[in-house]
């Protein structure tokens, strides 16, 4: 009984510690292989996204490139005609242009980040603060409106001929405004700014309020127009920055050709901060870089261009927009697109305080984001005079320059 009573003494223990000790081990069995799972199903993700990636274009294209010829990069990418390359104006609900709107005003902040020097990286203001929230879109209450003061500044700068044009137009219910940079002469920017003028106001009441839509049908004129002109213009084109601010809402819609851009300059904790408006395309941008190289039948072209450090320095046929009214030569084929006219539109909702500033490159190149901040942080009555003679007295850049400025309260 002795033996017996220490047997069964010890054996319990032992059952219990070994219990235990697989308890133990099942854990991390179950933990490593959960481990492995997870790190597994990354790896898994990563080849699904890369082989996404890869594929895209291909899938995204209409079945008659699927069936043809494509271009691939030495990287192995696939190159087939974006779908920017044959658009012609949406007949697309409020809704949806909206969202699209919003997430152009996303990029227009990001890439806008992405490019930006050091020492300017503070001067842009928070996501959180630059952007008003989709249910804010969604919903938009009329507001108490606010009092504009605008102005207006050009100036030759160290060319022969001034190619620039601009406008703006101040009613009771809206504010619109536009700059246009010509290149090959001041032909095609003067026209352009003249149209805007003339149409957009019906175009708003035609596509019903629709912004975005009056936006496409203007542009998608203008080009037709020019292209029925094209003898005495050939050549000839210009960039675009317009927008469109509706007093009753405070709502600020902008469409972009090239590389003019506007940008909002909003006091956030004591500080003005940039919120850009304008999504900038130039031959560095995918998509435009897809155009190029399958126009020239070059897919080499593709990596060039999208990996240049510096994108305004990519040129096709000497120009370095991608995206432009007029250029009629420079069009392509029906077949092989070449620089579009297709803008890129965004939203947001201005606040007191605000400055709007409207401007060709000739202020965007040659002034760094902190210094335009710098000037308009002194409190100067005429923001647009201020920055362009800032740019002529401080920088050595020869290129025209056009400003309108926009100042709320």
């Amino acid at each position: 009984m002795a033996n017996l009573n220490i047997h069964r003494g010890v054996y319990p223990l032992t059952f219990v510690g070994l219990i235990q000790s697989v308890g133990r081990l099942s854990c991390h069995i179950i933990t490593t292989v959960n481990n492995i799972s997870e790190a597994l199903l990354a790896l898994i993700r990563r080849v699904i996204e890369s082989v996404r990636q890869f594929y895209q274009p291909l899938l995204q294209a209409p079945l008659e490139h699927r069936q043809g010829q494509f271009l691939v990069t030495q990287k192995g990418r696939v190159l087939v005609p974006p779908n920017c390359s044959k658009w012609k104006p949406r007949h697309l609900s409020l809704e949806k242009t909206m969202t699209k709107m919003f997430k152009n005003m996303h990029k227009a902040i990001k890439e806008h980040l992405l490019k930006a020097k050091r020492e300017e990286f503070e001067t842009y203001a928070p996501y959180s603060q630059a952007l008003p929230t989709m249910e804010a879109l969604r919903n938009i209450q009329r507001a108490e409106q606010a009092i504009y003061t605008s102005s207006k500044a050009h100036d030759i700068g160290g060319r022969k001929k001034m190619e620039d044009d601009s406008f703006f137009l101040d009613s009771p219910a809206s504010f619109l405004a536009g700059v246009f940079d010509g290149h090959g002469g001041k032909k095609v920017a003067e026209f352009a700014c003249r149209e805007f003028k003339l149409k957009f106001a019906d175009a708003v009441e035609k596509a019903q309020g629709i912004v975005h839509r009056a936006f496409e049908n203007v542009f998608e004129a203008i080009q037709q127009s020019i292209i029925a002109k094209d003898h005495h213009w050939k050549g000839k084109g210009t960039t675009a920055v317009v927008s469109y601010i509706d007093k009753a809402t405070n709502v600020i819609y902008t469409a972009t050709l090239g590389d003019s851009e506007a940008k909002i300059y909003r006091p956030i904790d004591g500080d003005l901060k940039s919120i850009p408006l304008s999504v900038v395309r130039d031959w560095g941008s995918e998509k435009d870089a897809s155009r190029a190289a399958i126009h020239a039948d070059n897919p080499d072209l593709y990596d060039a261009f999208v990996e240049k450090e510096d994108s305004k320095d990519n040129r096709v046929n000497r120009l370095n927009v991608s995206r432009a009214l007029g250029d009629v030569s420079r069009s392509g084929t029906k077949e092989k697109p070449l620089v579009i006219h297709k803008p890129k539109i965004t939203v947001n909702i201005l606040k007191p305080g605000d400055t709007v500033i409207w401007a060709c490159d000739g202020l965007w190149e040659e002034v760094l984001e902190k210094e335009i901040v710098d000037c308009l942080n002194h409190g100067i009555l005429d923001p647009a005079k201020a920055l362009v003679n800032y740019r002529l007295k401080e920088k050595k850049g020869y290129d025209n320059i056009s400003v309108i400025a926009l100042q709320t309260r």
